[in-house]
């Protein structure tokens, strides 16, 4: 019996495209609330990214593209999270998962480890620089990113064994 999966590439003209980024904007608004009910949890482990990069290494650059804008508005509308003031950059940081992240998958029907770390390089990079931008400065970035190195640790473990033995060309 065959368990591996293929990485699915749902167009933007399927209604069940549509369907897959709504489970994925759910689970994006339900997870980080009960993850923040434990102190900063929710700071730790990045859940909106997270089902943002499941998103597009499972179906693709349009579920991923669907759920990146639309996760966090959601969840900013319905839970006040994340704040106004970091919506934007948590924005930034999701579309840079799936546009990066689904190139990857999109050339290769996999993603290995390389890819991942560069994409969660590149996404803190966008996330820090837009940061120090209009934020804060330097120095609460650093301390922020620090925070978030369990959650980028959780991803680059996750997807490369996601990616090894559950996705095939």
């Amino acid at each position: 019996m065959n368990t591996y999966s293929k990485s699915f590439s749902q167009a933007f003209s399927l209604p069940r495209t549509y369907l897959t980024a709504a489970g994925f904007v759910l689970l994006s608004v339900v997870v980080p609330q009960i993850m923040h009910q434990f102190s900063m949890a929710g700071t730790i482990f990045l859940p909106i990214l997270f089902f943002t990069f499941f998103a597009t290494v499972r179906y693709g650059t349009a579920v991923g593209l669907l759920s990146a804008f639309a996760s966090p508005l959601v969840s900013n509308l319905l839970t006040g999270m994340p704040p106004g003031g970091v919506l934007y950059v948590m924005l930034a940081q999701c579309i840079t998962i799936s546009l990066i992240g689904g190139y990857f998958v999109y050339k290769t029907g996999k993603i290995n480890l390389y890819q991942i770390a560069a994409v969660i390089v590149a996404y803190q990079l966008v996330g820090c620089a837009l940061d120090v931008a209009f934020l804060s400065n330097f120095t609460d970035t650093l301390s922020s990113l620090k925070t978030t190195i369990p959650g980028m640790l959780i991803q680059l473990g996750f997807f490369t064994v996601y990616s090894r033995y559950f996705l095939k060309k």
